[in-house]
């Protein structure tokens, strides 16, 4: 494998490691203060998200998240 290949598919992993580790603990958060969920709801998200990492994450920001007006 040429090295510039090889890097360049290094910088890609390392980034997106680096982006669902930034990723993951934000949606966690979000989840566990979003007021417009109930219990169950932010039980099942908190789960779902914690479990299934970048895909949970991706279904609760597309599925979940209502921004309030402020935002």
């Amino acid at each position: 494998m040429p090295e510039l290949l090889k890097d360049s598919l290094s910088l890609v992993i390392w980034g997106t490691v680096a982006f669902i580790a930034v990723l993951t603990p934000y949606t966690l958060y979000r989840v566990a203060t979003n007021d417009r969920l109930n219990k169950d709801d932010k039980v099942m998200w908190l789960v779902v998200v914690f479990l299934m990492n970048l895909v949970g994450a991706i279904l609760y920001w597309s599925m979940a998240h209502k921004p309030d007006a402020k935002e």
